[in-house]
């Protein structure tokens, strides 16, 4: 888990219009959690993903508490509504930071037991039917969430 203080996001957008034009190696509606680029020497795992936030913006690196809370569901809610990525692959990449685990678990919806950070004392659940097919790994030190491939 990474605090969002150091917790960089990266994604690619679903909708056409909100991409860059230049291939990429990852698809469309991928999403990845990891930590700020300490040194140039480190891998910059960012690279394959259209877009960054989360701590890329140097203001968020300083926000403590509510507000940083409140910054961790806006980009929960920019990456689902702007960006049209689903929001179960939004949702498993986000559990990788610390007060989005936190932020679910108070509102009684905390992760599922197949999922990082279940607490068997809070309850989960989904308003979806179904999971979404994701591809879930680890790389160059961030985890990657990716659709399955239709």
């Amino acid at each position: 888990m990474i605090a969002a203080k150091n917790a960089l996001i990266a994604w690619n957008a679903v909708r056409e219009e909100c991409r860059r034009i230049r291939s990429h190696p990852t698809p469309p509606g991928a999403v990845a959690i990891g930590p700020l680029l300490e040194d140039s020497a480190q891998m910059d795992w960012t690279t394959p993903y259209y877009c960054t936030g989360g701590a890329a913006y140097v203001g968020r690196r300083t926000l403590k508490g509510l507000p940083q809370r409140m910054h961790v569901m806006q980009d929960f809610y920019m990456l689902t509504y702007t960006y049209g990525i689903d929001p179960c692959i939004v949702h498993r990449a986000m559990l990788e930071i610390e007060e989005y685990q936190t932020i679910i678990k108070e509102m009684g919806c905390g992760p599922a037991p197949d999922e990082p950070g279940h607490d068997p004392d809070v309850c989960y659940g989904r308003v979806v039917s179904s999971r979404s097919d994701m591809k879930v790994f680890r790389a160059h030190g961030a985890l990657h969430v990716w659709p399955a491939p239709s």
